[in-house]
């Protein structure tokens, strides 16, 4: 019995002495051995922060059985710009959509309004930086104003000039409307628009905007009424959404992808870039 308790005295002062010991070492900055050869149990790892996205992005995506290809651009990005261009700023009357993206190199370049084929006419209104530059009534309208900021306005039927502009970034008329938020708002006839060729069957390139501040462009190369695709742009989340030039003009570009081509020259595009800093 008495060399037990020796033993377990011997124990208790060796264990006190090592505690002793390493309690001196914490109060000098020394770091136990034990600590040293598993240093994930004292240092917290912060997870790395998400990616930055990129301000557009491509899917092709089976909406109501119908293949649509989407490109959306963030318009929170402060860098983001759209704007239009026209053959005339080119010194031309017409020009091809591949001609159009390499002389403006954008991110993203799609079909804009209509015109007349014959003289090249834009026969809706079309402002860049609160200047109109091309005049109609037909047709509602979709602005950029600053920031970024989507405005959409009831202008058909009231001609170009009538309107104040100012402040309005890009301005681009279009239609028939297609969505009025965020449902089905079709009325070609009440917009000015009677084409059969229009309001027919036929490739469609249409462009709306989400409440999350989104853009979207939208490309259906399988011919669709416009009331098939006013509730494709629905389903896709649009708030607001128009019918672009389509058919023959159906024209949809996205970073160095070629995802519409027209199979005619075109007088005027829509264009997505970064603003140079």
């Amino acid at each position: 019995m008495m060399q037990r308790a020796l033993a377990w005295l011997s124990r208790s002062v060796a264990l006190a002495a090592a505690v002793a010991s390493l309690a001196v070492s914490a109060s000098a900055g020394e770091v136990p051995n034990a600590a040293r050869t598993a240093p994930h149990k004292l240092h917290l790892h912060a997870r790395p922060g998400p990616k930055p996205h990129a301000p557009a992005s491509i899917r092709s995506i089976k909406v109501m059985g119908v293949w649509v290809q989407v490109v959306q651009v963030d318009l929170r990005r402060a860098a983001v710009r759209v704007r239009a261009l026209r053959a005339q700023d080119l010194k031309q009357r017409f020009c091809s959509f591949q001609d159009f993206v390499r002389y403006s190199r954008p991110l993203v370049a799609v079909t804009g309004t209509f015109f007349d084929p014959q003289s090249g006419r834009i026969i809706c209104n079309l402002v860049r930086q609160g200047r109109l530059l091309e005049s109609g009534a037909a047709g509602n309208t979709m602005s950029i104003l600053s920031h970024n900021r989507v405005r959409w306005t009831r202008t058909a039927g009231v001609a170009g000039g009538r309107h104040r502009w100012a402040g309005q970034e890009l301005a681009v008329s279009g239609g028939p409307t297609l969505a009025r938020l965020g449902r089905v708002a079709l009325a070609p006839g009440h917009e000015g628009f009677s084409d059969p060729h229009l309001l027919g069957k036929a490739r469609r390139i249409a462009m709306g905007t989400t409440r999350s501040g989104k853009l979207l462009l939208v490309s259906v190369k399988q011919p669709i009424g416009l009331a098939r695709l006013a509730k494709i742009m629905v389903k896709l989340g649009s708030e607001h959404a128009m019918n672009l030039d389509g058919g023959s003009s159906a024209a949809l570009y996205a970073r160095g992808r070629y995802l519409s081509l027209p199979t005619r020259r075109l007088t005027n595009v829509l264009l997505v870039d970064l603003r140079r800093s």
